[in-house]
């Protein structure tokens, strides 16, 4: 085996644990391994008329942190902005609202804890807040493109206020 094929086989073997857990639980996959160059979208699935984008965490042990915790602002900017170019890509779900959920997985795989944290983070609750587009949003939080000083701040304060981490 290759160095660091290990954890590339793990991965996999958790987004297939994931992706059977969440059809059971009713959502219907699209996508899996989604890539562009804002990142990997591990999963991306319909739950009736919402669009969820699903990242998947696995660890073995939970000594340190849990999986979800990893789920930092640098990777929440990533998975927006890889969801922007997804819908951008199949516009038949630019107008679907978007929740972004996470699937922990703990313990050995053969035996697993699966928790799964829907609305983990969401664009929409901070757009709502500071009274712009989630379109707005996604670019200001992703940094893709330039705001007006104002929104921007409008924006960063909302995220704040709702504990919510670009």
């Amino acid at each position: 085996m290759a160095p660091g094929a290990r954890h590339l086989q793990h991965g996999s073997a958790a987004e297939d644990l994931a992706a059977r857990y969440l059809a059971g639980q009713g959502l219907s996959p699209l996508a899996r391994n989604f890539r562009c160059r804002f990142g990997e979208l591990d999963l991306v699935m319909t739950h009736g008329t919402v669009l969820a984008v699903i990242e998947v965490r696995s660890r073995v042990s939970t000594g340190v942190s849990t999986p979800g915790a990893t789920v930092n602002r640098g990777k929440q900017r990533r998975l927006i902005g890889a969801t922007r170019f997804f819908l951008l890509r199949f516009r038949q779900f630019a107008n679907w609202p978007v929740r972004f959920d996470v699937v922990e997985i703990t313990g050995e795989l053969d035996d697993p804890v699966i928790r799964w944290h829907r609305a983990a983070f969401s664009v929409d609750d901070v757009a709502a807040r500071s009274g712009v587009s989630t379109a707005t949003v996604s670019r200001v939080l992703s940094g893709s493109v330039p705001a007006r000083p104002e929104t921007r701040e409008r924006v960063l304060a909302a995220a704040r206020e709702l504990d919510y981490r670009p």
